[in-house]
């Protein structure tokens, strides 16, 4: 039995969700760690941070998810590939409210700590803007 080219392309994706986690996390964690508390700087590599954990859990559910979908098998590989589709663009448009919310945090944010986290969202929302509309419209092909 060969594995669906979808779930191969998922996979894919998922892991370059993770790598991008993954620096981002190590990336911020360092930095933050040497800025001084309360910070611009501070703000900004801490929200990078904590997006990274939060899509570093999502990447690795999803992983397993396919991995385990690769040894049971799907039904329909076009019915997965449409299912991957909504899913990207429903989060297209979720990432581009989080770059407007962190437009006004830096637009309206009264202390650098606020504009901090508000860039640290652009930049985050930015990437997964571009990677998930990169993806949609490749739809879901290897």
């Amino acid at each position: 039995m060969s594995t669906p080219n979808i779930l191969i392309y998922q996979q894919k994706m998922l892991f370059q969700l993770s790598v991008w986690s993954l620096l981002n996390l190590f990336t911020g964690g360092v930095v933050l760690a040497i800025s001084r508390s309360g910070s611009f700087w501070s703000a900004f590599w801490g929200m990078n941070a904590a997006w990274s954990l939060v899509n570093l859990v999502i990447a690795s559910f999803g992983l397993y998810g396919v991995t385990k979908k690769i040894r049971v098998g799907i039904a329909n590989e076009e019915h997965e590939r449409l299912h991957l589709l909504r899913l990207l663009k429903l989060n297209t448009f979720l990432d581009v409210g989080y770059v407007a919310v962190g437009i006004g945090m830096v637009v309206w944010g009264s202390i650098p700590l606020l504009q901090g986290f508000g860039l640290g969202i652009i930049v985050q929302g930015g990437f997964l803007t571009l990677f998930d509309l990169w993806h949609y419209r490749r739809g879901g092909s290897v």
